[in-house]
């Protein structure tokens, strides 16, 4: 990437990978209680089929922490903070024909940060984060795009678990949001998995993750949900350590596979698939005892499923390989 950026969002309209915001150096003085003192505005898209990167017109104003859906061939990005830790209240629209901002009439008043968001049909749901004090929430709120932005949240259904930090995808209809933290105890990921019939306005528990993780990435790839990468907590409760860790829920049988490993390991990086392959985004690595800091990353890497059938692969496995700006697969 042209920057390194973590805790921003992706989504796939046409054959872009376009990537918003995020936080672009993340400091950790006295080597804990890690913050981020840059957050960034600006918007870059990927294009999978020639390896390029596209600079396109940054965001109204830098957010991260946020979440993003595709509508049609419009990014909805919703949520988040900005530098000072501030809740940001406004939905910023961009219209991917025009290539052009606009912002919502309606704020999101009941805005969190490390939420999911994702979309089904017309209508963008909001659900968990963290509050402004970082109570971690189990709300649910919906808006539905085709008007001017009336916000539902008082007549969805709550979460059994308040989260943040967790990752969601739809799956045939249904609303699967997995991982993350409660502000009962940071010092260990969940591993508890919900699943949201928007239908019925229902919540249940799902099986859960075999690893517990937050802030890892997600993707939908031939109607499998991988949980991919991600975060949980040294022993003494301090650092922030990226785990490698792969694996993907089946539909047919109810359970998670575990796959191969990603190749570095690391948290607070956003992923998204495109044909036969999924792509990851950013994120941060180990903690550096040097710099304190917690690097921000800006490789990419690229997960391609050989044992589908649609690949035309002929061997057997799963391969990570990591591209960065220039390399051609």
């Amino acid at each position: 990437m042209a920057i390194g950026r973590s805790d921003a969002s992706v989504v796939l309209i046409q054959e872009n990978l376009i990537l918003a915001g995020g936080c672009v150096e993340q400091i950790c003085p006295g080597g804990s209680s890690c913050f981020c003192n840059n957050v960034t505005a600006t918007v870059e898209s990927y294009l999978p089929l020639t390896d390029t990167w596209i600079q396109l017109p940054s965001m109204p104003s830098p957010r991260y922490r946020h979440a993003a859906v595709a509508i049609g061939n419009k990014m909805y990005v919703v949520g988040g903070r900005d530098v000072s830790d501030t809740l940001q209240q406004e939905v910023f629209v961009f219209d991917f024909d025009t290539k052009t901002w606009t912002t919502l009439a309606q704020l999101w008043t009941a805005a969190s940060s490390d939420l999911v968001a994702v979309s089904v049909g017309t209508f963008l749901y909001a659900i968990s984060g963290y509050s402004e004090t970082y109570e971690s929430l189990n709300t649910t709120c919906v808006l539905d795009t085709r008007f001017s932005g009336s916000w539902q949240c008082q007549k969805q259904s709550l979460m059994n678990h308040g989260r943040g930090d967790a990752c969601g995808a739809v799956m045939e209809g249904l609303i699967y949001v997995f991982g993350g933290f409660s502000d009962k105890d940071w010092c260990s990921a969940l591993d508890h998995v919900e699943v949201f019939n928007p239908v019925l306005n229902k919540w249940e528990d799902s099986t859960p993750l075999h690893k517990p993780r937050g802030d890892a990435a997600c993707a939908v790839l031939h109607n499998e949900f991988h949980a991919i990468g991600g975060e949980k907590k040294d022993v003494t409760c301090t650092y922030d350590v990226p785990i490698q860790d792969v694996e993907h829920y089946d539909l047919s049988t109810n359970s998670w596979i575990e796959e191969e490993p990603l190749a570095d390991a690391r948290f607070r990086f956003v992923g998204a698939s495109f044909g036969d392959a999924i792509y990851v985004f950013g994120g941060q690595g180990f903690f550096d005892n040097v710099t304190q800091t917690q690097p921000v990353l800006n490789s990419v890497m690229k997960w391609v499923d050989e044992t589908d059938e649609v690949s035309s692969a002929s061997t057997v496995g799963m391969i990570f390989g990591v591209l960065f700006l220039g390399l051609l697969l």
